[in-house]
């Protein structure tokens, strides 16, 4: 039998376990439904704890068998034939039925609804209320907080803190937190502090109007406070400073060993700074630490060595003086654009026999990542100014652009709604949409790390009307799409895959005007751009009003390490959204919540008449439980095809030591075709630059040779194209003999599927009747190639060297069936050189 209890679960506490254990007493397996924040935000308060949190604290309990998360709180019939519910129980008495007739009228009609006894003494109201009578603490805790986090996270990873300069940006900075990442503290800046007033870093703005900007921010954030004290005045001052930000809840103050007129550190020795000398700062810190209550409060010493230019030694004897005098951390700040300065550092410092935690401030060396500062022995990475710069460009667009037209009608999307806005500021009586505050506390519990199950996503997308998918293969998405392959297979779901991005959308759109039906157009976000022209002037709010759901897969995502291909876009992925006014949502590393986010996407592209999108994060999808993945590779042409290996190698024979140039289409292609090179660099007597390998702009590998082979008619252009690659731009075909391009040779190595991504059929090859029918040749025919060719053996792709060599042959197309072997994929080699390596090396070979 199944009982069931509705909750929750805020503050997990002994009278729920009572309840629970109650209904398993009974002989009951206990399901607990969990109540969805909105749902209890309906009828209570905000709860504490988020929903994931209450649900694993429930499914903690020994007598829970089952946990329903985001359960509705009125239990309907179908809810209980869902879930094969046999009796309902809720901790209340008879006289209270009247409150919960709503949530139980059908349990209660039917006879399956059972009261059980509270505990007394003890709810997670009370709770909250206990929390609420020790407030007179709270500031003590809160200074405590930063030494604690620090402390709990040494081992773990870096702590990051944001720059705030007034209430606003603190808010923003306390509660956002994007993929289960957040800030862990704030920065009252002293740069962003003045210059948010108009007046110059100088520390023109004193120390009484730079608290009352801390205190705007305090009252409304719940975060710990570093505070930039600049060089802290005289000792006196100091002092008086120091037990200011305690009384007020400051976690720190960070303390600079310069002296005289201040100029700011970003100006490097460009501007004369001045060195404290180390006694007088030595008596600084002391002064300091002297004067704290708290002794967890920290007094932080910043090392401007490195921007003076007195160097590393110099930074190590202040350090090592700095600590002796109690410093409880050190900022190592230096004003160049690589990390190597720090790094250095750190080297040296790592060997110090005492040392304290060490903060850094990117804010010059940006390319660095929280993880490269973690490696090197550093604590804490400050963003120190961030959210003033970024708010300055906006307010100056937003400005010139009302000039500009006279209207504030098209800057809109340059801002945040006024419900955003109040909805923001605590105390509004306004029903609150952004990110809720949780309760701070020390470190974050250590969750396992989760992924999204593509099957079973797969399967709630469809269970939730979600099941029109259309797209172009990709990495990151793979798992995914293996798993919609599975089940349109099995299913009423369709998936269409196209020959490229635009095609995609363009196709989705065609089926939802025919139906009405929310699409999902999946892609790389690498071919983002040959979307562009249908997503602005087919599917936008302003034109067609297309409601879709872009699914993409992120490459080149910041902060994650990738090819260098990908990072431009990965980086810009957000901005290029935005500048085309697509609302975006990341996907989460649940199954429920990637399921969840993907509905709600498609809910508002319905409802707003637009495309929204939704940002997959590189491995966070697992792939489908339950089956191996589909693969077509089984299905592609045979026929003792060769290999792409024996294909390349014999593509090479046929050039030899030539002049030729060769230049090869993405992935697994440039890759191989980069390995054989190698090895055969020893023996070739071809000058190097004789090849490109392409690492992006997929399907543009023609274009490329032919813009080449038009510049260089004396040299004969090889291209190394694939099926896939060919398809998303078929066009270019048309050009080799428009342009009379009769010294290029087109090899086409035709597998029949995107082997690189998951070995997807390309869209040529999804028609079954045609599976083991080529087009290509006919195609080429078509478009007018003076020769045509179509081979699956070596010795058929030797017979072509009299033909390929021939003077005035005209332009040649060659087909290479090939077979895919995935063993050899595994181990292929990344080029070592750089992109501008390759393109200088390739200049230099044709130039010259």
């Amino acid at each position: 039998m199944r009982g069931y209890v509705s909750m929750v679960g805020d503050l997990f506490h002994v009278g729920h376990i009572n309840l629970v254990r109650s209904v398993r007493e009974l002989g009951y397996d206990v399901v607990v439904g969990v109540h969805s924040d909105a749902e209890v935000e309906g009828y209570k308060r905000t709860p504490v704890m988020t929903l994931d949190e209450r649900v694993a604290a429930v499914q903690a309990c020994k007598y829970v068998t089952e946990v329903i998360p985001a359960a509705p709180t009125i239990i309907d019939e179908d809810f209980m034939t869902t879930h094969a519910i046999d009796m309902v129980f809720h901790g209340h008495t008879e006289a209270e039925d009247h409150l919960y007739r709503d949530m139980f009228k059908v349990p209660m009609s039917k006879g399956k609804f059972t009261r059980t006894e509270r505990t007394q003494g003890i709810s997670t109201t009370m709770l909250i209320d206990r929390i609420e009578s020790v407030k007179g603490s709270a500031a003590k805790f809160r200074v405590s907080s930063l030494y604690d986090a620090l402390h709990d996270l040494k081992t773990s990873r870096t702590l990051r803190v944001l720059e705030t300069h007034n209430g606003l940006s603190g808010i923003i900075a306390d509660t956002v937190h994007v993929g289960g990442n957040e800030f862990d503290a704030l920065w009252s800046s002293s740069l962003t502090a003045s210059v948010s007033k108009g007046k110059p870093d100088i520390e023109v703005v004193d120390t009484s109007m730079r608290l009352q900007l801390v205190r705007d921010t305090m009252e409304v954030t719940q975060k710990p406070m570093i505070y930039d004290a600049d060089t802290g005045g005289q000792p006196e001052i100091l002092r008086f400073t120091v037990r200011a930000l305690e009384d007020i809840g400051v976690s720190a103050c960070i303390i600079e060993d310069k002296c005289g007129l201040k100029q700011n550190s970003l100006f490097g020795t460009s501007r004369m700074q001045n060195l404290e000398d180390i006694p007088s700062f030595c008596a600084k810190i002391a002064a300091a630490t002297e004067a704290r209550r708290n002794n967890k409060f920290m007094v932080i010493a910043r090392i401007e060595a490195l921007i003076s230019g007195a160097g590393e030694v110099e930074a190590i004897r202040r350090a090592e003086a700095y600590i002796a005098a109690g410093a409880d951390a050190i900022m190592i700040h230096s004003s160049q654009k690589t990390f190597d300065e720090i790094r250095s550092f750190m080297v040296t410092y790592n060997k110090l026999d005492k040392r304290v935690p060490v903060v850094a401030v990117p804010s010059t060396y940006n390319y660095v990542t929280e993880d490269d500062l973690f490696a090197s022995g550093i604590s804490m990475c400050i963003y120190a100014n961030h959210m003033l710069r970024a708010a300055y460009p906006r307010m100056q667009q937003v400005a010139e652009g009302i000039l500009r037209a006279g209207t504030s009608a098209y800057i809109q999307n340059m801002m945040s709604s006024v419900k955003t806005i109040i909805n923001l500021l605590p105390n509004t009586g306004q029903t609150q949409d952004l990110p809720l505050r949780r309760v701070p506390g020390g470190a974050a519990a250590s969750l396992p790390p989760t992924k999204v199950d593509a099957g079973e996503l797969a399967h709630l997308l469809k269970d939730r009307g979600v099941k029109r998918f259309f797209g172009v293969p990709d990495s990151v998405l793979k798992p995914f799409c293996t798993a919609v392959e599975n089940l349109s297979s099995a299913s009423d779901m369709t998936h269409v895959i196209s020959c490229n991005e635009g095609a995609a959308l363009t196709t989705a759109a065609g089926w939802h005007l025919a139906t009405n039906d929310v699409p999902v157009v999946y892609f790389q976000n690498s071919g983002f751009g040959n979307m562009i022209n249908p997503l602005m002037s087919l599917c936008h709010g302003d034109a067609f009003g297309v409601p879709v759901v872009l699914l993409i897969g992120w490459r080149g995502e910041p902060s994650a390490s990738d090819e260098p291909q990908h990072r431009a876009q990965g980086r810009q992925m957000i901005p290029m959204l935005e500048s085309c006014e697509i609302e975006s949502l990341e996907m989460p590393s649940d199954t429920l919540g990637a399921a969840n986010t993907i509905e709600k996407a498609a809910d508002t592209a319905r409802a707003k008449k637009c495309p929204v999108a939704v940002l997959v994060r590189r491995g966070i999808l697992a792939e489908a439980s339950g089956k191996a993945p589909v693969s077509h590779r089984d299905e592609t042409p045979q026929n003792g095809a060769l290999t792409r290996r024996e294909a390349l190698e014999e593509v090479l024979d046929l050039v030899g030591n030539s002049d030729d140039f060769i230049i090869s289409t993405t992935g697994y292609t440039s890759r191989e075709l980069y390995a054989i090179r190698e090895e055969r660099r020893k023996d070739s007597q071809r000058p190097a630059g004789g090849q490109l390998y392409m690492v992006g702009s997929m399907g543009h590998a023609l274009s490329i040779a032919q813009g080449i082979a038009l510049a260089q008619p004396q040299r004969r252009v090889w291209c190394i194209d694939g099926d896939g690659a060919l398809q998303m731009h078929m066009g270019s075909l048309l050009s080799t003999a428009s342009l009379g391009t009769s010294n290029l040779v087109h090899v086409l190595l035709n597998n029949s599927c995107h082997e690189s991504v998951g070995g997807q059929r390309t869209a040529a090859s999804q028609d079954e009747a045609l599976n083991n029918v080529s087009i290509f040749p006919e195609l080429a025919r078509a478009a007018n190639y003076s020769r045509v060719f179509s081979v699956n053996t070596r010795e058929a792709l030797r017979e072509l060297a009299n033909v390929t060599r021939r003077e005035n042959a005209g332009s040649t197309f060659v087909e290479v069936i090939t077979r895919v072997e995935e063993t050899l994929n595994k181990g292929l080699p990344r080029p070592k050189e750089t992109l501008a390596q390759f393109k200088e090396a390739t200049c230099a070979f044709l130039q010259n």
